[in-house]
């Protein structure tokens, strides 16, 4: 009944004035690397038909479908539509090819407005669609359907705009037989008003329903007749048997050809004019639509955008505390001059020091003010002897031991009170012995030890001022003759947050755009919404100026919330143009989002993106100056620094921060002519990488994201 009930429907839909063909394509030859995926194939769909393409996966069919689209191109031959815009097709990918996170409604409503169709008009065809389909819910969102209702889902989107031309990849797939009934009676009420109709199908025999058929192997046609006229040719019952015996009559045919003859050169594809006319007008009414949409899915993954404000935030903090102050490390100290009650001796009243030239109100012995000079800045321990002193040091207990040996009272006394002047060289050289503090530090963390031996010496250089001040002598007895003056740039005493931080808030604003960025993309082509997007006229421009605006708004309160924390909360340093800083900020993350862009082109899946960049966030780590000052590395890494993406805007923001420089100052300049570069350089390698993909042998895949392009383990 119901395959009669259809034929009875398309032979009346058979009759009518002659029109010339929908679709023709004309020795229409493809191939990828090796493998010839089209050969030598002629197709002529009639205008207000149903053609059934069969065949099995791998022939070739939908590379066919993406050639008619003008997805891809043909190495040789040509293909002539009767229609000149892209958007008087409804194309019905094998993927569902839409949002998850959109209820049925929001679907249909975001594609109206893609095809600009006025509010009145959509809601009658949603309505339409949905008695049809039986989308009986329209509340539902798609990731809540099943298999089968997602492909009905699907086919409203296909045929919402009124398309001249559908083209339909297993449209009836996990469709239940009653609706799929109806929905073959839908497509022939189509066809009557002149819609014309390229369906592939896994059910052979449901393309008895079709008035033309094209049955394909190996990228070759081999027949293209009405199911009536094939069956009577071939002498069987079944559009299955009549497949079968074509088969077998192609593979003789291969086995008579002469070995190689199969491959041939590839030529210059007769296609003389585009298969559309060029529809890349930036077009508003489909932006809004595109921002619209990513609304929509931002309020459906609050949870997900709530931890994306949340990892700024984390971040300043983290970064914040765990760099707070320097450390006030422990240090082990064993002094000869202090008698069996060690350190206790130090709290106990005591005389002070006093000679015939000079009376002192520091009371013997010195190490006791040495101890306390130390203790500003190290947290120092007394042992008894050295030998408890290197033990603390070897089970990392200190992080160094100091040794004063047992007459450095007296022996200090005579080189700072009466200097060397006085005394004979032999002389001074033994004395110097007997006042000289061993130190014995834990070498194993560079930083440390570097900075325990710069306290040791100022607390050092504390001690003997502080030591001739209360005998009488002038404050700048024992100091250094180098006076440090105030500061040209930065603070008298700088720390170590400070030079950090514009290497880690530039690092992290490029680093956070790129992650967002290509996540957001690859979540549209993993579930095939560009490719659907750009068939239904959606523009490449379109598509990345929606996602820069909403990474716009996201990243700005990212911003705000870190400048925030570190400038308004810790109070760290800012010197120059508050302005200039955030816009230098800005452009960092317009680099991060153009770089984004180029790697979700360049790389073929979601693995490769990710090693991309975690490995760039490693690299402008190790090379921004937030682990080690730029000045340290290697000549050969200086002279490629310049190039390397953010470091010169690095450089600016620390000169715009710590310098209070403006656009006036050279470096600062670099900084923004580097981040121009780089968006320019990342634009146009999307660019190329788009027409490469276009018009290049690279294989065309619905879902670039898949793991199986991204090789195996």
């Amino acid at each position: 009944m119901f395959q009669s009930d259809i034929s009875a429907r398309i032979s009346r839909g058979n009759m009518g004035d002659e029109v010339p063909p929908m679709v023709r394509v004309v020795d229409a030859y493809k191939s990828f690397a090796q493998s010839v995926v089209l050969n030598d194939l002629n197709m002529t769909v009639p205008t207000g038909k149903i053609y059934a393409l069969l065949g099995p996966s791998g022939c070739g069919k939908t590379v066919l479908l993406n050639c008619i689209l003008g997805l891809r191109p043909l190495d040789d031959g040509y293909i002539k539509l009767e229609i000149s815009k892209r958007t008087s097709i409804g194309y019905m990918p094998q993927d569902v090819g839409l949002s998850p996170d959109f209820t049925i409604r929001e679907t249909l409503e975001f594609y109206g407005r893609v095809y600009d169709i006025n509010a009145l008009d959509l809601n009658v065809r949603i309505n339409e669609l949905a008695t049809v389909l039986e989308l009986l819910d329209m509340n539902l969102k798609i990731k809540q359907l099943s298999g089968g209702e997602q492909r009905r889902v699907s086919l409203s989107v296909t045929m919402l705009h009124g398309p001249k031309l559908l083209l339909l990849d297993e449209p009836t797939v996990g469709v239940d037989p009653v609706l799929s009934l109806k929905i073959w009676e839908y497509l022939v009420r189509t066809a009557r008003s002149g819609v014309t109709v390229i369906i592939t199908t896994h059910y052979v025999e449901e393309a008895r329903m079709a008035h033309l058929v094209g049955m394909m192997r190996d990228g070759e046609l081999l027949v293209e007749e009405s199911p009536a006229q094939l069956m009577t040719k071939q002498r069987v019952n079944t559009l299955e048997h009549a497949f079968l015996q074509l088969s077998k009559q192609q593979q003789l045919d291969i086995l008579q050809r002469k070995k190689g003859s199969f491959l041939r050169r590839k030529r210059k594809s007769k296609q003389l004019e585009e298969i559309f006319e060029p529809g890349g007008k930036f077009k508003k009414h489909r932006l809004i639509a595109q921002l619209i949409k990513n609304y929509i899915i931002m309020k459906r993954n609050l949870t997900m955008f709530c931890l994306m404000l949340l990892l700024p935030f984390t971040l300043s903090f983290l970064q914040r505390e765990a760099y707070a102050g320097l450390p006030k490390l422990k240090i082990a100290l064993v002094s000869e001059e202090l008698d069996l009650e060690g350190e206790n001796l130090c709290h106990q009243s005591r005389e002070y020091f006093s000679t015939d030239d000079f009376n002192c109100t520091t009371a013997a012995p010195f190490t006791c003010l040495l101890l306390q000079s130390f203790r500003e800045s190290i947290d120092t321990i007394i042992y008894d002897d050295e030998e408890g002193a290197k033990a603390a040091v070897l089970t990392n207990k200190v992080w160094g031991m100091l040794h004063v040996p047992s007459n450095f009272t007296n022996t200090l006394t005579q080189l700072v009170l009466y200097g060397v002047s006085f005394l004979g060289s032999a002389e001074t050289d033994q004395l110097l012995g007997l006042v000289t503090i061993d130190a014995h530090l834990d070498s194993s963390n560079f930083i440390i030890n570097q900075w325990l031996r710069k306290k040791l010496t100022d607390r050092y250089q504390f001690f003997v001022k502080t030591l001739a001040v209360s005998c009488g002598l002038p404050d700048n007895y024992a100091t250094v003759p180098v006076r440090i003056m105030d500061p040209i740039h930065g603070q008298s005493d700088p720390t170590l947050t400070e030079s950090i931080l514009p290497a880690f808030l530039s690092s992290w604003c490029f680093y956070l755009t790129l992650l967002f960025t290509t996540g957001a993309v690859m979540m549209e082509k993993s579930v095939g919404l560009v490719e659907r997007n750009m068939v239904a006229g959606m523009t490449y421009l379109e598509t990345v100026v929606a996602h820069t605006v909403f990474q716009t708004v996201l990243i700005a309160v990212q911003k705000g919330i870190m400048l925030a924390i570190f400038y308004a909360f810790y109070n760290e340093t800012l010197l120059g143009s508050k302005t200039l800083a955030v816009v230098l900020l800005f452009a960092i993350e317009a680099v991060g989002v153009a770089y984004g862009f180029f790697i979700t082109e360049v790389c073929s899946c979601e693995r490769l993106i990710t090693y991309n960049a975690v490995s760039s966030l490693n690299v402008i780590f190790i090379i921004s100056g937030l682990l080690w000052p730029t000045e340290g590395a290697h000549f050969v890494m200086k002279s490629v620094y310049w190039a390397v993406p953010i470091s010169p805007a690095v450089d600016a923001y620390k000169t715009i921060a710590l310098r209070g420089q403006g656009l006036d100052n050279y470096i600062v300049a670099k900084g923004f002519v580097s981040c121009a570069a780089w968006i320019a350089i990342f634009s146009l390698g999307t660019f190329l990488s788009l027409l490469r993909i276009h018009s290049s042998d690279a294989e065309f895949t619905q879902n670039k994201s898949n793991d199986e392009h991204c090789g195996s383990y």
